[in-house]
């Protein structure tokens, strides 16, 4: 076979292949008539596979002249084109970006006759690209007028970008001063540990957060709070946005409540020691004065003078008790507002008992006669001791304000349906002075004026509707007969019914 044949054959098995790839080819000479192309280059350029475009003017296949008067220079400059971008022309007219590879041919003179290339569609990839690089600008720009901080940081925990602007203005610092440097090196030395802890976790578990001090460019310590996520940047390399505030403010709003609290603790635990050493003492007072009462009518003999002393004494005692009652009812009071109380299955007419008791021996210069009528003795509901005194106060009201020589009080203890639940309903019914129709709704509260000048009633009574509430319960007053206050009251307490 001669040399010929083997050009020949060269020239077929290169021309098949040149039909056969997707790459579009062209030979052209320097002011663009067109010499060969292969079935790519028609494909693209949107011409019948098959058609032959030879002799026919390329420069109809540029959006801008001005594109291939700068692609010719180059060429004929440096002998050669790398991936060069310009805007084409498909046969309809329509749009589209094309990548150019060529080489400048030249004759055995070394001039230059002739451009070899090949090009691809580029259109989808440069239309991404832009889009890409206008979502970038577009995030930049909410980046860079954010106020939050926002930094990226590499896997060793360097600023690779902050937004400058809210860096500047909340901690002093351009890009300049952070970029390339471990955000550590500004942490708060008491920090550091926690920070770089959270830092590692955060890159491990793709997302994270910390408070920290962050040294300020002037010095001082600036508290921030800070979240980040972790993401691959399109080097594929691994990296973590982190957005940050500065909650100083925050920071000594917490501290200030700390040592308001520490403050607020430190006054009540002292009221609290002052409140049961005063009890403490006064029960003390009153004692002595009890007992020296007692010692004053041990001591009397039988004479008038006696006899007035021995009333006094009497006068004394009474007072002793009611001082004791207070102090008692201060205590219990005091226990409702600041402590959670508990409350468990407790019997009625067991604290009942020894509520009467109490209330006979407290007044047994007195006639007093207290009748039960009830419908179970074992009844129970859910409270606790406290009921006691609250029968403790509703029947000592009885018998202060009654002015007959025998004070009667009937209890009444019965179960009440309301609504499908049931409720143990216990009435105080008496003879006494009875209370005022505008008094009513007043006698439980305490603190008005109107208490205030009512000997006496307003702190028994209030406790009494402190624990009763406690035990979601009800108290009010009614008249013992309907239409007239002075025939006497009935106190009546609603309480709900063991489940």
């Amino acid at each position: 076979m001669t040399s010929i044949d083997n050009s020949k054959e060269t020239e077929l098995i290169y021309g098949n292949l040149l039909e056969t790839i997707d790459v579009g080819f062209y030979q052209v000479t320097l002011d663009g008539q067109m010499l060969n192309h292969n079935r790519a280059h028609n494909i693209i350029l949107g011409y019948n596979p098959s058609e032959r475009l030879e002799s026919i003017d390329v420069r109809i296949f540029w959006q801008n002249p001005e594109d291939r008067k700068i692609y010719v220079d180059h060429l004929l400059r440096e002998g050669f084109t790398k991936n060069f971008v310009c805007h084409a022309l498909k046969k309809n007219g329509e749009k589209i970006i094309v990548e150019l590879n060529s080489h400048l041919i030249r004759d055995e003179n070394g001039r230059p006759f002739r451009i070899d290339g090949t090009f691809i569609d580029v259109t989808d990839k440069f239309n991404l690209e832009k889009k890409l690089k206008e979502s970038e600008e577009k995030y930049r720009l909410i980046s860079e007028t954010a106020y939050d901080l926002i930094g990226i940081l590499d896997k060793n925990f360097r600023y690779e970008y902050i937004n400058e602007t809210a860096f500047q203005q909340i901690l002093g610092y351009s890009s300049m001063d952070l970029l390339g440097k471990s955000v550590l090196d500004f942490t708060h030395p008491n920090d550091i540990s926690t920070t770089a802890k959270a830092l590692k976790e955060g890159f491990k578990n793709g997302e994270g957060g910390a408070e920290l001090r962050f040294r300020h460019k002037e010095g001082h310590w600036i508290w921030i709070e800070a979240k980040g996520k972790t993401f691959f940047d399109k080097e594929g390399d691994f990296k973590a946005i982190v957005i940050s505030r500065n909650i100083t403010e925050r920071k000594i709003a917490e501290r200030r409540l700390k040592e308001s609290e520490k403050k607020y603790r430190e006054a009540y635990n002292r009221a609290n020691f002052y409140k049961d050493l005063f009890a403490h003492d006064i029960n003390n007072i009153l004692q002595i004065i009890s007992s020296s009462s007692e010692l004053i009518s041990y001591h009397l003999g039988d004479s008038e003078k006696s006899k007035v002393i021995d009333e006094i004494s009497k006068i004394i005692k009474k007072q002793v008790e009611r001082g004791a009652k207070l102090v008692s009812s201060v205590h219990t009071l005091s226990r409702l507002e600041e402590e959670e109380i508990n409350a468990q299955p407790t019997e009625i007419c067991k604290l009942m008992e020894k509520a009467i008791d109490f209330v006979k021996k407290s007044h047994n210069d007195r006639t007093i006669d207290i009748n039960i009528d009830c419908v179970d003795q074992h009844i129970c509901v859910n409270a606790n001791e406290l009921l006691q005194d609250v029968f403790e106060n509703i029947l000592l009201n009885s018998v202060k304000h009654n002015e007959n020589s025998e004070v009667e009080i009937k209890i009444t203890v019965s179960k009440k349906q309301v609504n499908a639940k049931y409720y143990n309903k216990i009435e105080f019914s008496d003879n006494g002075i009875g209370v005022q129709d505008e008094r009513k709704k007043i006698i439980f509260k305490r603190d008005t004026g109107e208490i205030r000048g009512s000997k006496g009633m307003g702190l028994g009574l209030s406790l009494v509707k402190k624990i009763i509430t406690s035990f979601n319960g009800k108290v009010w007053v009614e008249d013992r007969l309907k239409g007239d206050y002075s025939k006497g009251s009935n106190f009546i307490i609603v309480l709900p019914e063991l489940e």
